[in-house]
């Protein structure tokens, strides 16, 4: 088999691979909200651009901009609680070698070359957190280092904070996992004065 063809024999893989991934972490934030009391209101892309639709777009714009969910932003209503305002969003990041190279070095979202080896990446879900506050953690699009390279953290201001805690994809494998991660966070939203309860009815 030529170069080329093994080549596309990679890609025919690696799409419906990824249909399958992307599939299963849908059903996963979906899971998350639901066990959390949060209504989805909607996602944002935080890599690149919004996909061309609608017969518009530009064949100059980024290869990433096709792959929207490469770095994305899943955001649930807000909801008050004792007269709070708490704000939730859980980031996918698949793959951290962009933000781990930021770290020591400036690295352009598209010289993948530059990105730490994928060996030495890992895949995270983060979990963000805001009473009364939202935005403090949004430097860089939400691609800042602060963000993005810490297990979790916390900012704030004179009106409230936000904090933030960050979670192996590989350690959400199945529901029995997935409790004890939301577990572990509610118990770090408690730390910083943050009540999450954690709803045990199924969803489906």
């Amino acid at each position: 088999m030529s170069e080329i063809k093994n080549t596309l024999l990679d890609v025919r893989k690696s799409y419906r691979l990824l249909h399958d991934y992307q599939r299963s972490i849908l059903d996963l934030v979906s899971f998350i909200g639901g066990k959390l009391s949060f209504d989805y209101q909607g996602g944002y892309v935080k890599f690149g651009s919004e996909s061309p639709r609608n017969g518009k777009g530009s064949l100059k714009k980024w290869a990433w901009d096709w792959l929207n969910l490469y770095y994305y932003e899943f955001h649930f209503n807000d909801k008050i609680v004792n007269n709070n305002n708490l704000a939730f969003s859980i980031i996918h990041m698949p793959d951290s070698g962009y933000f781990e190279a930021k770290k020591n070095n400036t690295v352009h979202t598209t010289d993948t070359e530059s990105f730490l080896d994928v060996e030495y990446s890992e895949s995270y879900l983060i979990f963000i957190c805001g009473f009364n506050a939202w935005g403090l953690l949004g430097e860089d699009n939400w691609k800042n280092v602060f963000l993005t390279t810490n297990e979790s953290g916390r900012k704030e201001d004179n009106k409230g904070f936000m904090i933030f805690k960050r979670y192996k994809i590989e350690d959400l494998v199945d529901e029995i996992s997935t409790r004890n991660i939301l577990q572990d966070f509610q118990h770090f939203c408690a730390e910083n004065q943050i009540v999450l309860p954690i709803i045990e009815r199924d969803f489906n």
